[in-house]
């Protein structure tokens, strides 16, 4: 994994603005947060996600390659909250690669 990946408010928020400018757009309609960043508690992760689209640069927010337990746990924090929840899960799925995920 790369040492600099995190899913905190700080670096969602940066990336979201990188990426807009770079795509030259106002708004994607999925932002995906890819893999689990065990160092950024839950709640400040989803956060982020809930600003970003409160905020109009993105519609929904996903995960990709999460374990299914993090998701579960992070629609609980969602509802508890009323936070936006994530609308879809996109995980490796392969005959070769048969890593628990």
């Amino acid at each position: 994994m790369n040492s600099s990946f995190s899913t905190n408010r700080k670096h969602v928020r940066e990336s979201i603005k990188k990426s807009l400018a770079r795509l030259q757009m106002d708004y994607v309609d999925i932002l995906y947060a890819h893999l689990y960043d065990y160092n950024t508690p839950l709640e400040e992760t989803i956060r982020a996600f809930h600003e970003v689209i409160e905020e109009g640069q993105a519609f929904y927010w996903a995960t990709s390659n999460w374990h299914a337990e993090v998701i579960f746990e992070a629609i609980a924090i969602c509802e508890k909250y009323n936070l936006h929840k994530p609308i879809g899960a996109q995980n490796q799925y392969s005959m070769l690669v048969r890593e628990d995920l």
